[in-house]
């Protein structure tokens, strides 16, 4: 049985797929090198060596008076409440967490269910003592809820808004004292 050779076109054609299939295989695997980085070692070692910077910047920061070398991060959730808006119906849901200085344990008590001092770190379930929690749950809805929409809106407002937080949690607040007020999410509508 005779062969029969293809026309040069499709030869062409086939060369042509290939070469494209393997450019495609090449692109891919630099974009998932992009997109995934290094490798997970070596994300963990920046990660921990940025930890590191963290703390470093506290204790120096606790050595001019500005702020303890030690805070623990309480995360008091999501609070969704109405805004000013003109004439419309306006909301802001945003999840906060606090920098508090936790008061000291009793000596000879157990650690506490707030997770007493965390030098920074975000303690899984540090909460505010019992009564403050409470009361800061109640400063944060009252002064969120008279914020105007149109206000939040423009450049650096939630900043001038957590130290206004601040303050008012701090003249609030009986057993700890607050030194961050962090917006970890926000959505207004």
């Amino acid at each position: 049985m005779k062969r029969r050779r293809l026309p040069r076109a499709a030869r062409r054609g086939g060369i042509l797929l290939i070469v494209a299939v393997v450019g495609a295989l090449v692109i891919g695997a630099g974009v998932s090198y992009i997109v995934f980085g290094r490798s997970k070692t070596a994300r963990a070692d920046d990660a921990g060596n940025a930890g590191e910077k963290a703390k470093e910047g506290e204790k120096s920061r606790g050595a001019e008076g500005q702020e303890p070398a030690e805070l623990t991060y309480v995360d008091l959730g999501a609070f969704l409440v109405n805004i000013v808006a003109e004439g419309e119906l306006r909301y802001l849901r945003t999840e906060v967490t606090l920098g508090v200085e936790l008061p000291p344990e009793p000596k000879g008590k157990k650690k506490s269910s707030h997770g007493g001092h965390g030098g920074g770190k975000n303690e899984e379930g540090a909460r505010l003592p019992e009564g403050d929690d409470a009361i800061a749950r109640d400063v944060i809805v009252r002064v969120l809820s008279v914020q105007s929409f149109s206000e939040l809106r423009q450049g650096d407002r939630f900043t001038d808004l957590s130290l206004q937080l601040k303050d008012a949690l701090d003249a609030g607040l009986e057993q700890c004292k607050v030194h961050k007020v962090l917006f970890t999410s926000i959505t207004m509508q």
